[in-house]
């Protein structure tokens, strides 16, 4: 099984302008473009092993949205922290 991670991590972390909007258009790139990778490989994969690596691209793309989620949140809570500290002091 292919590891999509690193190839779609590193690819969320080059982007330009790093949105929901921009991660959702590369994430539907790869859905798009994954057809055209298995049906490259040699040899061929079954069925199952399709139906497999198609699952392991979606579980690398929920993955990668909550790590963006909780990246956000951490900074929000951060942020939260820093305006708490300004206007009461502590």
């Amino acid at each position: 099984m292919t590891n999509y991670y690193p190839l779609l991590a590193s690819v969320v972390a080059a982007l330009e302008t790093n949105t929901a909007e921009a991660r959702r258009q590369l994430y539907e790139s790869a859905r798009v473009g994954f057809p055209n990778y298995i049906g490259n490989l040699d040899p061929p994969l079954s069925d199952s092993e399709i139906t497999r690596e198609r699952t392991a691209l979606e579980e690398v793309i929920r993955r990668l949205e909550a790590e963006q989620m909780a990246r956000v949140s951490g900074q929000s809570s951060v942020i939260s922290d820093q305006k708490e500290f300004l206007i009461t002091g502590h």
